[in-house]
């Protein structure tokens, strides 16, 4: 005998919630736990990451703002999540998602470039590096043998 397998009634919206969520219960208020089961649905699945909206959030649990402040404060207390000014990241160990959070790559200005080259070229024992400003080429290709 084959086992069933079980269809969701509605895909999207859907939350895995399992052990970390278990964690989580036994940790928040019930105010606050209900804020966090929001905060699942809503997130970025990848990311774990929500946008802080008061207002929204309080009109939806039925409470005021303040009182979602406080829940908010509770989860940081916890180490449930990371409040930044304009968002919320649920942490690792709540979020029961692998994270697939892009590492934020930074270039340097030019400036900064030519400088980090011309140390490198200057490291080498072998080249003798005279950097000067280039003149345009008044050549041909066909020529240029």
């Amino acid at each position: 005998m084959s086992a069933a397998r079980l269809i969701l009634k509605q895909p999207t919206g859907w939350f895995a919630a399992g052990r970390e969520v278990a964690q989580a219960l036994a940790l928040l208020s019930d105010g606050a736990f209900k804020l966090y089961m929001h905060l699942c649905l809503e997130a970025d699945r990848r990311t774990g990451r929500a946008g802080i909206e008061l207002a929204a959030w309080a009109r939806l649990l039925r409470k005021d703002a303040a009182a979602v402040a406080v829940d908010l404060d509770e989860f940081q207390r916890q180490g449930i999540c990371k409040r930044r000014p304009d968002r919320v990241e649920i942490c690792d160990r709540f979020w029961p998602y692998q994270k697939q959070v892009a590492e934020v790559v930074t270039i340097p200005p030019q400036s900064s470039y030519a400088k980090c080259g011309l140390r490198f070229w200057r490291r080498r024992v072998c080249v003798r590096p005279s950097l000067r400003p280039m003149r345009p080429w008044r050549g041909s290709w066909d020529n240029a043998a």
